[in-house]
Formats: C-alpha cells, sequence, structure tokens
C-alpha cells in the first residue's frame, strides 16, 4: 500500500524557491537566501523549517527591510523590526518573523538566543 503524502515538504521547498527566483527583490539577495538554504541544510534542520524560514526571509525583505542584505544596518534591522511590531499582524505571525521558530523571541543582548517576550526592550 502506498503512503498518501499529505503535507509534501519537498514541493513546499520547491514552490518556495520558485517564489524566490520570481521575487521581486534584488538578485543579489535571491542568492543570499538559496546560500541560506545551504546553511539550514548543514545545520540540520527539516524541510518544513527550511521552507518557513525561507518564506518568512522572503516576505521580511519585501515588507519591512527592502533593499541589499549586506547594506542592512544594525539601526536599519531594528527600524524594520519596530515597523513589523507596530503591523496589523497577528501576534503569531510576527513572532515567526523575528524568531523563526515556533515559540520565543530573538533578542540582541542574549545573542539570538530565546527570550521573554520583552526582547525589543534591550534596543539601543
Amino acid at each position: 500500500m502506498q503512503r498518501e503524502v499529505i503535507h509534501d515538504y519537498e514541493r513546499r521547498l520547491e514552490w518556495q524557491y520558485r517564489q524566490i527566483r520570481k521575487a521581486g527583490i534584488p538578485e543579489e539577495n535571491k542568492e543570499v537566501l538559496i546560500a541560506f538554504d545551504r546553511f539550514l541544510v548543514a545545520e540540520g534542520l527539516s524541510l518544513p523549517r527550511r521552507a518557513k524560514l525561507l518564506q518568512h526571509c522572503l516576505m521580511f525583505n519585501r515588507s519591512f527591510m527592502p533593499g541589499l542584505f549586506r547594506e542592512a544596518s544594525t539601526d536599519s534591522i531594528w527600524d524594520a523590526v519596530i515597523k513589523l511590531e507596530s503591523s496589523k499582524l497577528a501576534p503569531w505571525t510576527k513572532q515567526g518573523y523575528t524568531s523563526g521558530q515556533s515559540s520565543g523571541s530573538l533578542s540582541p543582548a542574549s545573542g539570538g538566543d530565546r527570550s521573554d517576550d520583552d526582547s525589543l526592550d534591550s534596543a539601543p
């Protein structure tokens, strides 16, 4: 008996690659996203997590931090996070953008480790 594929994460990841290739973002950023996925593979992340992280990075670049990734400064990243936090997106969506985890937030003071929800309190 053949097992039915419900989620088909390989197909989702392929779709995410197509979204990156056709996105209206700089070509250099597309290359960075593809390289980032290679890093995620090397780190042992699962297909679903990789697809989610790529989707969030692409959407973050489109909506909150346009421009070249390599030109991003600490201030421009903070501005983008503040713009995200001020948006009307659901809290769970915002959390996914800022942490890449199913729970917890990034804290610059903690070096990117999970922390309490008040992670923006340590902003410069």
